[in-house]
């Protein structure tokens, strides 16, 4: 019924746009064919004009003619020797100059009269063709797109016939008068024959115009091929994509006898150092999410220490210093009571501290390690560093009957005193081999290459420590993320840096959770998977545990482990190409934060888990985090124009084509009368080729209590920005029989002319936004897709560009983050800040088993954005879906 009402619906606001759709289009046949005709009448008239001059200049030239052979002959007549037979000659020639003359009076009268016929004749053909046009005009339910081709081609059909008249106007003031009468008469039974078709063709466009109905609205009921229940629950999700982590439910419940829970998160980037990490700070945003969202931790229970980035840095409060770090530790076991549950988390360096020739103590980096250090804090090194002796001690505080969980993900890991065979706190050691990783960059695109967790410090003369002995009376349990003789790196898995351990961790825990040996396997699993993708990958994790959860552990029943990552290929035998673009306009006034993120992870899946050549994808990000980027992987609007080539030159039939696009989305007016506006993309170089002085002037913020004054935009100024109609043309390249899947996470996602179904005009009213103060966004992490510019005088879509419509041939599956007045977001989704759309669509893959229908994927997405809805009130798009005339809702995505 809720079908039937929005069919019901969206027919009304169909009839009611074809009616004026109708109206206006009528009209505009009505103005151009009076024109016309107009301009016939003059042209006639004037016509007429001449032939009225040349027949009276005809006629006095032939009685001045005339007059001079009578005067010829009565000088011949006065004459005595002008023989008999010569005047009788004269005579003769005289009468039949009088003959030619009355015979050329005679046809340029019949011209005259033809010509007359001829108008009348025309003028009433105009009057038919009008009333064809307003028999014809759409009806209810109607396609206007149809009735503006039938209009089209009567107002081309009538701009024929003027031109067949104008060359016979032509030819009767050459003087082809008898070729006149069969031109009009061939123009007679043309009109004639034109008038047949057109109402031969207007029966059977009302014939498809009603298969065409019925096409969309089957279309519009959205029934997928496999029922509902086909598509895999979200919570049954066993290997998901980085970007959908924490959002899906556990598959074990929360233990009932669990009384108070706290937490603490590490997550040290060293951003500030000259070996920073950049997969730390993802790593704790992601177990951060993991346990709000996953395991329901309240925001008072997690306390959670991160540097962030240049960028955005952290304050100073929440920044894991060496004195913030060892304050923690105490909140979070200080009032800890028998059936409490512990957690402590740790991503960054380890560091071996040298006590003497071959003897070591493992440590954790915190990111003021290099401050000047006090005797209080300094273990005797002179560095600011965190003893695992000390978080030993800490934890060895916790009463029996609390339950305590440690992950490490860093080098030299493993806690003292912990384990059937644990590790003293001071240990001998020989000098580690370089990491098999080391001079794997070249391989690697710029901003993901791989880096060990292990610092190495320069040695210092040591003080004395007295190293206590410890014994942990609670259920205990320490991950490691490799043994004392390995490294654990940081790489790009699935579109982020981020820990290899603190992945395979995640994964296992939100696919299973289980028995302690049960999520060691599974975590081996998944590292084992990754090994295969990157061979030069060798950590082992590490599991220590208490006494006491020793024994917990042997009563457990054990379960079969974890299978392999789910990876899904395409169909063999087919070409694919991807082009995938994410911008977050590093250095711009207006910045984004995931829109990289959203690149990375398409660029993931599809190369790790749909298996497409990497030569056959091409990705264009901007960078925030200082790495430089090649001048041809800048989403500048030249690279993407001529990429946009690459992507569809060659195209044959059976090709599969992916664009994404993840960045802002804007709206500018067409031309500077300013009325209707243009959707357009919005490439990283968008204000290149405006003046400095202007735009500085235009996006620096007023001062407070002060109205905000434009200056005058400057002649000649335009932005780079990529249209959609302009877009549009280049998916008409594409060949029938090859699939094309776009995905649009921006605002004003309005591809025009994707079918006679579903065709969006290129213009619209402008979308008011309000006043948007970008500067201050730049402090949130929740920002809109779409991009606010000053309006330029300009017209910025090229005068080629609107050329008569065409729609795509190709089986084109168009992914749209919103409608047009909706404003599509970027949020922190599982401890990284993603698109709300790209998030969304990837989740909704990896639920169908990334082989699922486009039927399926819509539906999925809808209801995974209606979900997110309840977490985030600020959510208001609503993803959509647009089809080509080819295209099925059956169709398989990036099939």
């Amino acid at each position: 019924a809720d079908q039937a009402t929005a069919l019901q619906e969206t027919s009304s606001a169909v009839a009611s746009a074809s009616d004026a759709a109708a109206s206006t289009l009528a009209t505009e046949a009505e103005r151009h064919l009076a024109k016309n005709l107009a301009a016939l009448q003059e042209q006639l008239t004037a016509q007429s004009e001449v032939i009225a001059t040349q027949r009276v200049q005809a006629e006095a030239a032939c009685m001045s003619e005339m007059q001079k052979q009578v005067e010829e002959l009565r000088q011949q007549l006065q004459t005595p020797s002008v023989p008999e037979e010569r005047l009788n000659q004269v005579a003769q020639d005289l009468a039949e100059s009088v003959r030619i003359t009355d015979i050329l009076s005679q046809k340029i009268e019949a011209v005259e009269r033809q010509f007359t016929l001829e108008l009348s004749s025309h003028k009433e053909d105009v009057v038919q063709k009008l009333q064809v046009v307003r028999e014809v005009s759409p009806k209810d339910g109607e396609d206007p797109g149809v009735s503006q081709a039938r209009l089209e081609e009567m107002i081309g059909t009538a701009l024929e016939r003027t031109e067949h008249l104008e060359q016979s106007l032509v030819a009767v003031t050459n003087g082809h008068s008898a070729k006149i009468s069969s031109e009009v008469s061939d123009a007679h039974a043309y009109l004639q024959a034109e008038i047949n078709d057109l109402k031969s063709r207007s029966t059977s466009c009302e014939t498809r115009l009603l298969e065409e109905l019925a096409r969309v609205s089957e279309a519009m009921q959205g029934r997928p091929t496999q029922p509902v229940s086909a598509l895999r629950p979200f919570e049954q999700v066993r290997s998901v994509p980085a970007a959908l982590r924490g959002m899906v439910q556990s598959a074990l419940p929360l233990p009932p006898d669990i009384k108070n829970r706290k937490a603490l998160i590490i997550g040290c980037s060293y951003f500030d150092s000259n070996a920073p990490l950049l997969g730390a700070f993802n790593d704790a945003w992601n177990v951060l999410s993991l346990l709000r969202h996953t395991l329901q931790f309240s925001e008072s229970q997690v306390r959670f220490l991160v540097d962030g980035s240049k960028n955005c840095p952290m304050p100073q409060q929440r920044r894991p210093t060496a004195a913030v770090i060892t304050e923690s530790l105490q909140w979070l076991t200080q009032d800890a009571e028998p059936g409490d549950s512990i957690f402590l988390y740790f991503s960054g360096y380890g560091l071996l501290l040298p006590h003497g020739v071959g003897t070591f103590e493992s440590c954790l980096v915190p990111i003021d390690y290099a401050a000047m250090a006090s005797q209080k804090d300094d273990l005797g090194s002179g560095y600011r560093l965190i003893s695992l002796m000390d978080v030993s001690i800490a934890l060895s505080s916790l009463p029996a009957g609390c339950n305590a969980t440690v992950v490490l993900d860093c080098c030299h890991s493993s806690l003292p005193g912990l384990g059937a065979k644990s590790q003293p706190a001071i240990f001998q050691w020989a000098q580690m081999q370089p990491p098999a990783f080391s001079g794997l960059e070249e391989d690697l695109p710029v901003g993901l290459h791989p880096r060990a967790r292990r610092l190495v410090l320069p040695s210092v003369p040591l003080a004395g420590r007295t190293m206590q002995a410890t014994s942990f009376d609670c259920s205990l349990t320490c991950f490691s993320a490799c043994q004392q003789a390995q490294w654990c790196a940081e790489l790009p898995i699935e579109g982020v840096i981020q820990g290899a351990f603190t992945w395979a961790w995640v994964k296992a825990v939100v696919a299973n959770g289980g028995s302690t040996s049960q999520m060691k396997g599974s975590i081996e699993a998944h590292l084992a998977d990754l090994q295969k993708r990157y061979r030069w990958l060798d950590q082992k994790p590490q599991v220590q545990m208490s006494k006491v959860m020793e024994q917990q552990e042997l009563g457990r029943v054990e379960v079969a482990s974890l299978p392999d990552i789910m990876r899904k290929p395409l169909t063999p035998n087919v070409r694919r190409k991807a082009l995938i673009v994410g911008i977050n306009y590093t250095g711009s006034h207006a910045r984004l934060k995931g829109a990289v993120n959203d690149a990375w992870n398409m660029y993931t899946m599809l190369r790790q888990s749909l298996l497409l050549d990497d030569d056959r994808i091409r990705l264009l990000v901007d960078s925030d985090s200082g790495n430089k980027i090649s001048p041809a992987q800048v989403p500048s609007k030249a690279n993407i124009l001529m990429n946009l080539q690459w992507l569809m030159e060659g195209a044959q039939p059976g090709d599969s084509l992916v664009l994404v696009f993840c960045g802002f989305g804007t709206q500018h007016p067409k031309d500077p009368a300013g009325k209707e506006h243009e959707a357009f993309l919005v490439p990283s170089d968008y204000a290149e080729d405006i003046p400095k002085e202007w735009w500085s002037q235009v996006t620096s913020p007023a001062p407070p209590g002060v109205p905000k004054t434009v200056p005058k935009p400057p002649p000649n100024a335009a932005y780079r920005l990529i249209s959609m109609l302009e877009l549009n043309r280049f998916i008409t390249q594409v060949p029938s029989g090859a699939t094309l899947t776009t995905v649009l996470d921006c605002a004003y996602p309005a591809l025009p002319g994707v079918s006679p179904g579903c065709n969006l005009p290129p213009t619209f009213q402008r979308v008011q936004r309000g006043r948007v103060d970008y500067d201050k966004m730049l402090d949130f992490v929740t920002r809109p897709r779409f991009l606010e510019l000053p309006p330029l005088p300009v017209q910025h879509t090229m005068p080629q560009i609107w050329k008569p419509q065409t729609f795509p041939a190709c089986k084109l599956h168009c992914f749209c983050a919103g409608r047009l007045q909706e404003w599509p977001s970027e949020l922190p989704l599982e401890g990284t800040v993603q698109g709300t759309f790209t998030w969304a669509f990837a989740k909704a893959l990896a639920a169908g088993e990334l082989r699922c229908s486009v039927a399926q994927q819509q539906q999925a997405l809808e209801a995974i954005t209606a979900e997110l809805k309840q977490h985030f009130q600020g959510v208001e798009q609503s993803p959509s879906l647009m089809l080509s005339q080819s295209a099925s809702t059956s169709d398989s995505v990036f099939a």
